[in-house]
């Protein structure tokens, strides 16, 4: 997995022994992440940019997840994405 869109530099892994996981998620009221992949679809909940109802809930996040056998695909999500650099703000990892 990755961190596309942050400064720093990340490792990009790209296979992934199976088992259970905790993933946690920095994310905010108008970027979000989605993992979809074998027994997984999850996305965390983001916003219109401005909405009044949206304002204040905590967006940061970890997920139980267990992979299994397949290929995840991973990416941004919400009206924020565009402002996202550097691209791509997507990815996938294969669990062998």
């Amino acid at each position: 997995m990755t961190t596309h869109g942050f400064s720093f530099r990340a490792r990009v892994v790209k296979h992934v022994p199976p088992g259970m996981y905790r993933i946690s998620i920095l994310a905010t009221d108008v970027l979000g992440f989605e993992l979809i992949g074998p027994g997984i679809n999850r996305r965390t909940k983001t916003c219109l940019a401005g909405t009044p109802s949206c304002l204040g809930y905590a967006a940061n996040t970890s997920w139980m997840v267990r992979l299994r056998r397949g290929t995840y695909r991973y990416r941004a999500v919400g009206p924020q994405v565009i402002a996202l650099r550097p691209r791509p703000t997507s990815g996938s990892f294969r669990v062998p």
